[in-house]
């Protein structure tokens, strides 16, 4: 009897060879969802703007995971930005990084520094959520995941 290969996870790895941009509007593998029983899972096809639109359940088996996004509470940089030393630019880099590495709400964690430093870094944190917003409004998408930020030491 030929066993089935379980399911992969597969990520789309943001290197700095490989940094495209992708809009998708649909996605199909084996859905994972919170009900107000439980958990779910089913195959199916999985349709969205800046929601979720549609979910068609198919009867076939799909290798592919659909998860909810991870959220970040505490990120002092990645994809070889740091945070406090970040310009605006970098923070929507590292944005983009993020929600391809299948982070989909992050939080700039702001470390034990001079108050100049923090209001510094605050400001900039602030400029790239604006920005990140004003792309998404014009885009019409809901790909915003630079949420806030997280303040250490104070």
């Amino acid at each position: 009897m030929p066993t089935r290969k379980p399911p992969t996870l597969r990520l789309v790895r943001a290197t700095p060879q490989r940094r495209k941009r992708v809009a998708i509007s649909q996605l199909t593998g084996l859905i994972l969802a919170r009900t107000k029983f439980g958990s779910a899972a089913y195959h199916g096809d999985l349709s969205f703007d800046d929601r979720i639109v549609r979910i068609k359940k198919r009867t076939h088996a799909i290798d592919d995971y659909i998860i909810p996004g991870f959220i970040d509470l505490q990120v002092n940089g990645g994809c070889g930005i740091d945070v406090m030393s970040a310009s605006v630019d970098d923070l929507l880099e590292l944005s983009h990084c993020l929600a391809h590495e299948g982070t989909t709400g992050w939080l700039p964690t702001v470390i034990t520094s001079p108050l100049e430093t923090i209001e510094r870094v605050d400001a900039i944190i602030a400029a790239a959520m604006a920005a990140q917003a004003e792309t998404d409004h014009a885009a019409q998408r809901g790909a915003r995941n630079l949420v806030g930020a997280t303040i250490l030491g104070m």
